[in-house]
């Protein structure tokens, strides 16, 4: 199914005649337009900026029905945003029906949705919506990344729940708990998880925990860009376990929903397959407060949006770190570390938090990562030669001791520095 003209020409005009954001946007843009690729893109920090100094800026009329919603918080701030119970319904109805299509969701499931509950975040809304919405028969055991971990083991054994829904972090979590008490949930056929991307080393501690689940993306999406995007075909044979499927999904655009355009860094569109870009999202179920060519700089194909620890004057990639300690210890680390930047005395430090078991050559271990550091850093290599960062430090720690975010995800990144 292609674009459809005549409704991206209504979303164009109805949002720069109601929203004086996309009024401003716009002023050169011709009457009725109708290609995308005319307008310009929306950049997603200054338009989340112009919200929160006032939602009339941003919206296309007054909001008096519907749902406040704000993301995670994993790349950024949280953002806010505004939809009305027909646009949040419309979603649900929608992936809800792409699940099932996919295979995802079948007659009879017992799903356990464990995303985050509370704070107005939207991970929880979508996915509610979406169980509720299916066309299919299915039972809903709305338990949240809030409930106690024992508690879910519980109710998963009870109810015999069949799916499992939630972010990476938390199912790990999950896993962890179901790993330990030595009593594996049987009953799950399929986990469905979302929010970030899933490594191999991970997916083989939830096997361990859930020995009769398949492990499968749910969706694509941020909650301010209101994209989505679905696995188009679950596999084959939906009991076959297919962990590439699982690490390096390949997604389909749920086309009556989104419209989504890979661009390259010049703003150029990208139409060979293979080449990284930045995903920009047009919502057509968003009317309230319209998405259109919007960056949230949550997603990059080939991979999340980039995320980097800050001390002193380096700039140190999240994802280089993960790659770097992991090779060091021999091990995925993803899932597992979180970065704190501290001060001690006049100097900085950076530690890294793991939850792992201590090796034997922990000093071995933190002079191989510093060499590293110094080699893909030459900020770092001189503040570490002028003392302003002093060497690393380690924590070894439980799973349960690392710090979440509200949203339940983890928070890869803490500063503690007053």
């Amino acid at each position: 199914m292609g674009i459809d003209a005549r409704k991206i020409r209504d979303l164009i005009n109805f949002a720069r005649t109601n929203s004086p954001c996309h009024r401003d946007l716009y002023q050169k843009v011709p009457i009725d337009v109708s290609d995308l690729e005319m307008l310009p893109v929306t950049d997603g920090d200054e338009y989340l900026r112009q919200a929160s100094q006032s939602s009339t800026k941003v919206l296309t009329g007054p909001f008096t029905d519907g749902s406040i919603l704000r993301s995670g918080g994993s790349t950024n701030a949280p953002k806010t945003c505004f939809m009305t119970r027909q646009e949040l319904t419309l979603s649900g109805i929608l992936l809800g029906a792409a699940w099932v299509k996919a295979g995802l969701v079948v007659p009879g499931d017992r799903i356990a949705n464990l995303y985050s509950f509370g704070g107005m975040y939207g991970g929880f809304q979508y996915m509610n919506r979406a169980i509720e919405e299916a066309p299919i028969p299915v039972v809903h055991l709305p338990l949240s990344s809030n409930c106690p971990l024992d508690q879910v083991q519980r109710e998963i054994d009870t109810f015999q729940a069949t799916v499992v829904m939630a972010s990476v972090f938390h199912i790990t979590r999950l896993a962890n708990q179901i790993t330990n008490s030595g009593n594996p949930a049987r009953s799950v056929r399929t986990i469905l998880f979302a929010g970030e991307k899933l490594s191999n080393a991970v997916a083989a501690t939830w096997q361990a925990a859930f020995p009769s689940a398949v492990i499968r993306p749910s969706l694509y999406a941020s909650v301010d860009s209101g994209g989505m995007s679905v696995l188009p075909q679950a596999a084959p044979d939906l009991r076959k376990q297919d962990l590439d499927i699982a690490t390096d999904p390949v997604y389909g655009v749920l086309q009556e929903a989104t419209v989504v355009e890979l661009l390259a860094d010049d703003g150029s569109v990208i139409r060979e397959p293979g080449i990284p870009g930045h995903v920009f999202v047009t919502s057509l179920i968003r009317r309230l407060q319209p998405v259109i060519r919007y960056s949230s700089r949550t997603f990059r194909y080939l991979g999340r949006g980039s995320r980097a620890v800050k001390i002193v004057s380096s700039w140190l990639d999240l994802a280089m770190l993960k790659k770097l300690v992991g090779e060091t210890l021999g091990t995925d680390v993803d899932g597992h570390l979180q970065c704190i930047i501290r001060h001690e005395g006049l100097a900085s430090v950076l530690v890294f938090r793991l939850a792992l078991l201590r090796p034997v050559n922990e000093d071995s271990v933190r002079e191989q990562i510093d060499a590293k550091l110094r080699q893909e850093s030459l900020s770092w290599q001189k503040s570490r030669e002028e003392g302003r960062i002093i060497p690393l430090q380690f924590e070894w720690v439980d799973i349960s001791r690392l710090v979440l975010l509200e949203s339940g995800k983890l928070k890869e990144v803490l500063d503690e520095r007053v």
